[in-house]
């Protein structure tokens, strides 16, 4: 098959497979993301998006991811149609990219176009692709590929120092890879697989030239922690990393079963870590050993499967959580963590088929058969976990009913009840959260939010009080407080409070909103409209009017 024809053919099946997807609705963290996101939503915030945290929590910095969504907003405003369109041909780029990339790195066609191919179709891939947050690592992953293919064709170089259209390689990798930093911190393991690529090339000594990436890396660091902004409690590392990388183990198996038959995916899919001295200890330590043979026996083999392999685990490792960024109970076991990694696991699937048809073990026909059927399996499996993602309800209750442990879908299901007016379903899931999590404070304020629409205002001013006693108290706490004083008649207490909301978040659209209110009601209609003006300033499309978020 020639280059272009399987290009195209990457091209249709993508679009094919993902077509169903373009119709899907903003769900999970698309609404803090976008919908009620004021940063996207005019130019003149270009400079926030650069000095402030991924969602407003100070532990993330990828800020390219949204300012694509600034792009966006001015296109076509709040149509999640467009927005999943990016997404899937960002995705299908990265499949175009892999096959390239595979091409120069292990010089079999084949495998690059089998590795391709799963990795465009395969149901794993929905987390990151059909998910439009996901946008973070898709376009991380694309600066890493295309990072690493500029890499690989200016080490093509013959003198020692590059010059021409070699030079003009390094620096467009170095540009990517300082754009795959700013889409999502993962893109920091590029030079690994630097390392990892001119390992198999042990004539070329390289080390001088990885230089300038670790200075890339230490001025990202640099400039992120001026902004506040820190990924990794340095407290936190060595408690309990023992038993987290044992655990890793067990999450390792999980991903394994998923690659090979991706049945009973969910997004909230969590791992007990285990403890000591127990069953589960013992099991995982005689699995790390049998892993471990494995991976050297695969290692040794051939260049291709100690490529395959290492791509795998470097790609894995910032997924690992083995360096945690909080203390849990447990692991995230996110489907979206291979999306990278899978591609050292298709690679391996690949060379074993085609080491299977050259000792004739099966026939090419077969093979072929066979494979096909793979795809289209697998394209299926992805069509109908697309539906799964078509509206929030839906969603939730699917990932509720897999995941009944976790307290962050009963808050997101009880949300989507709330927006619903299910109020007595929405309390019912808040307090389900509350059960599992006893501290979780979006839980509690969540569920004062459903009192107040139910207009039990002692309750819900429980709620709210709750987290500011406990010292949790935040911008939502303190905004919604007030909109129950102010429904109280306590207009001095709304506003009061609206003020210490507004202190903490000041790009709050809501608490401007309803500050705005408690002054009309207090006869200061100049005061009145200066808020609802900021308001419209911070999120044009915010409505003038009495709310609680």
């Amino acid at each position: 098959m020639k280059h272009w024809i399987f290009v195209f053919l990457l091209i249709a099946v993508g679009l094919l497979v993902y077509a169903n997807a373009v119709g899907n609705s903003f769900i999970w963290d698309d609404g803090a993301l976008i919908v009620n996101n004021p940063l996207i939503k005019n130019f003149q915030y270009w400079k926030g998006i650069f000095t402030s945290s991924y969602s407003g929590n100070n532990t993330y910095y990828r800020p390219l991811s949204i300012f694509s969504h600034l792009l966006e907003y001015s296109l076509w405003g709040l149509n999640s149609a467009g927005y999943h369109l990016v997404n899937i041909i960002i995705h299908i780029l990265n499949a175009l990219l892999i096959y390239a990339l595979l091409q120069l790195v292990l010089k079999k066609r084949a495998v690059a176009m089998i590795a391709s191919l799963l990795f465009l179709v395969h149901p794993i891939q929905t987390e990151q692709v059909t998910y439009i947050s996901g946008r973070c690592g898709l376009l991380a992953a694309f600066f890493i590929l295309a990072a690493f293919i500029f890499y690989i064709l200016y080490s093509k170089k013959k003198s020692i120092f590059p010059t021409g259209r070699y030079l003009i390689f390094y620096i467009l990798s170095l540009a990517c890879f300082s754009f795959g930093l700013l889409s999502k911190e993962s893109a920091v393991v590029l030079v690994a697989l630097l390392i990892l690529y001119d390992f198999n090339l042990p004539s070329r000594k390289k080390i001088l030239q990885y230089l300038p990436f670790i200075i890339i890396i230490l001025f990202y660091a640099f400039f992120r922690h001026s902004l506040g902004i820190n990924s990794i409690n340095f407290s936190s590392v060595l408690p309990g990393l023992t038993l987290r990388a044992f655990t890793m183990v067990r999450v390792l198996i999980v991903y394994i079963g998923l690659l090979f038959l991706p049945l009973n995916l969910h997004s909230e899919r969590l791992t007990e870590i285990i403890t000591p001295f127990s069953g589960d200890a013992i099991l995982s330590v005689a699995l790390t050993f049998l892993i471990i043979f494995f991976i050297v026996k695969l290692w040794r083999s051939s260049r291709e499967n100690s490529f395959a392999v290492g791509w795998f685990f470097v790609t894995l490792f910032p997924g690992s959580q083995i360096i945690p960024i909080s203390v849990q109970g447990y692991l995230f076991t996110a489907e979206h963590f291979l999306y990278l990694p899978c591609v050292g696991g298709f690679v391996l699937i690949a060379c074993f088929g085609l080491k299977l048809i050259d000792n004739k073990i099966v026939s090419k026909e077969a093979a072929k058969c066979i494979f096909v059927a793979i795809l289209i399996f697998y394209s299926l499996l992805t069509f109908e976990r697309n539906i799964q993602w078509r509206s929030p309800l839906h969603f939730y209750q699917l990932t509720a009913k897999a995941s009944a442990h976790s307290p962050r879908i009963h808050v997101l299901l009880g949300n989507t009840y709330n927006y619903s007016g299910e109020y007595d379903k929405a309390i019912a899931e808040f307090k389900q959260a509350i059960a599992l999590r006893e501290n979780y404070t979006m839980a509690y304020n969540n569920l004062g939010i459903a009192y107040a629409k139910k207009k039990d205002y002692l309750k819900a001013r429980q709620q709210f009080d709750t987290i500011i006693k406990s010292g949790r108290g935040n911008y939502h706490s303190y905004s919604n407080l007030g909109f129950i004083d102010s429904k109280q008649g306590r207009l001095n207490e709304a506003i009061d409070n609206y003020k210490k909301a507004i202190k903490i978040n000041p790009n709050l659209p809501d608490a401007y909103s309803n500050l705005g209110a408690a002054y009309f009601d207090q006869g200061l209609k100049e005061d009145a409209r200066r808020q609802w003006q900021k308001a419209l300033e911070i999120d044009p499309d915010f409505l003038k009017k009495r709310s609680l978020r």
